[in-house]
């Protein structure tokens, strides 16, 4: 007999706490025009644990005529009506007034009760009645979350706004960006602020972000990307796996091995003097080399040809009708400035620089004609640059 009575009581427990219908659908002030919103919404019965009390109005509140009791939380199904501890804000900004627990809320049958409010004196004229509605707190449990977007690639200096969903063993999917705990493995690279969930990059690098409820986190990649008058650098190659094979890494597949890519982009950067341009013209060259590293012939020498005829046109373009003095004098000062300190950044080891050798010596004996100037020549439309 006692355990069918303890069985029955059970049974009967979710009517004990959430009491009857007739309870729940008692409100007023709900439906006043002032009101935009209501977090959450009266007479709802799905209302996760961490809920916050969220009022939004269409006008401005008197901000310091608000007081803390003016927001007030019932636990209706406990046997003394308890009312809930938190705290109380209002953003301007969103006219948003919010009372969040300082913790979460059992499963039952609760009841806000907010105060007339004052508008602020633009809209003295309008009146904000007293409201109160009821809503139900469910036992739910938070079984994972994901993170979106859940992979992220950004620009040093560029923000994104992120957001949690938390889904719960009852198959509700919830968002829960203001409930988790932001942590980052990195915060020299990038930070979140736990406030809003933005994230900003800072520097160049790859780190992870992690969001935590309870017992439960998720975490996520991002990359962090550095980007130079419109060129966006591969990662710095580790130099001993990037020196290990011939070729080298080249993880944005361009034909230009990483390390190079990086260093033309960030020194011709430095150059006053055209560095659109000149790093346009230092990356052709640079791919025409890492041809020849590839496959040392006579028919590779194309490629410089062509890298030639491109720096020759950009030349001519600009010593058009110079005098011979004055043309040495243009190409000292405006010409790139790496020569020598790129080449040795291209033949870096002893198997590139033998690819070089054998590609002289199949050239050796061999008449060329001399270098045309066209822009037809160039990989990148040099004159579009606006340089």
């Amino acid at each position: 007999m006692k355990h069918f009575l303890l069985i029955l009581s059970l049974l009967l427990l979710p009517f004990m706490l959430f009491a009857s219908n007739d309870d729940l659908y008692k409100s007023k002030g709900t439906t006043q025009d002032v009101i935009v919103h209501l977090t959450p919404s009266p007479v709802q019965e799905d209302v996760s644990r961490y809920v916050k009390i969220e009022v939004t109005f269409n006008v401005s509140l008197d901000a310091p005529a608000i007081k803390e009791y003016d927001v007030k939380l019932t636990y209706l199904s406990s046997k003394t009506n308890d009312h809930i501890a938190g705290t109380i804000s209002y953003s301007e900004t969103d006219k948003k007034l919010t009372f969040t627990p300082k913790t979460s809320l059992e499963p039952g049958m609760y009841e806000v009760e907010i105060e007339s409010l004052k508008a602020d004196k633009a809209h003295k004229e309008i009146k904000i009645d007293e409201l109160m509605y009821r809503f139900v707190v469910v036992n739910e449990v938070l079984q994972s979350m994901t993170i979106n977007p859940n992979s992220i690639e950004l620009k040093e200096t560029e923000s994104i706004q992120l957001e949690v969903t938390g889904h719960y063993d009852t198959g509700a999917e919830k968002n829960i960006t203001t409930q988790v705990q932001w942590s980052v493995s990195d915060s020299q690279i990038v930070t979140v602020d736990a406030n809003n969930a933005t994230l900003k990059a800072l520097k160049e690098g790859t780190t992870s972000v992690t969001a935590k409820m309870e017992s439960i986190e998720t975490n996520m990649t991002i990359v962090v990307y550095k980007e130079i008058n419109g060129h966006r650098l591969p990662p710095e190659p580790d130099s001993q796996v990037n020196n290990s094979t011939l070729l080298g890494i080249d993880l944005n597949d361009n034909g230009v091995r990483d390390d190079v890519e990086r260093y033309i982009i960030i020194e011709e950067a430095k150059n006053p003097n055209f560095p659109k341009t000149q790093t346009a013209i230092s990356l052709q060259y640079v791919w025409a080399w890492q041809k020849m590293i590839e496959s040392p012939t006579i028919e590779r020498r194309a490629y410089l040809e062509k890298a030639s005829a491109c720096q020759e046109y950009f030349i001519d373009k600009h010593t058009k009708g110079m005098g011979f003095q004055d043309y040495l004098k243009w190409q000292e000062e405006y010409a790139s400035r790496l020569g020598v300190e790129l080449e040795d950044k291209i033949f870096n080891t002893k198997e590139r620089i033998i690819q070089r050798f054998k590609f002289n010596e199949a050239c050796s004996g061999h008449i060329f004609n001399s270098r045309k100037t066209e822009l037809n020549a160039c990989q990148t439309n040099i004159d579009a640059l606006g340089e």
